[in-house]
């Protein structure tokens, strides 16, 4: 058993039909709980933004969550319990969970990530003052 399997309570196996077999895969998940931080579904590590000098992480629930590929699911230890997935891409989440997703599914995901990124620029920048 894995240390991350004995000491953390966002840590478990999902069992996934891979060809005739199930086979556990293991996955961090995070709550459905607004305002905690997004964790990455195969690493379990924090995702953060700079704000100014500092690093803040990006939160459940808000206007974050769209920057990354987002998997609803039961919660693998209380599938009665939903959780949420959160990878760096389409891409990511096929290889872990050895899976497809389909092209216009993908194709969604970049056109929004494409909108987040020039909503993005737009606001950075009203932060400037332009000198002429």
């Amino acid at each position: 058993m894995w240390w991350d399997e004995l000491n953390d309570a966002d840590y478990a196996p999902s069992k996934r039909q891979v060809g005739p077999k199930d086979k556990d895969i293991k996955v961090y998940f995070n709550s459905m709980t607004s305002r905690l931080p997004i964790i990455n579904a195969i690493t379990g590590n924090t995702y953060y933004h700079l704000s100014g000098t500092s690093k803040v992480p990006y939160r459940i629930g808000s206007y974050d969550e769209g920057r990354f590929y987002v998997i609803v699911m039961g919660q693998p230890d209380n599938p009665k319990e939903s959780c949420k997935l959160f990878f760096d891409s389409p891409e990511q989440y096929e290889r872990h969970m050895k899976t497809t997703v389909p092209p216009e599914i993908k194709q969604k995901w970049v056109q929004k990530c494409a909108e987040i990124r020039q909503i993005e620029e737009t606001d950075h920048l009203s932060d400037y003052v332009i000198v002429k």
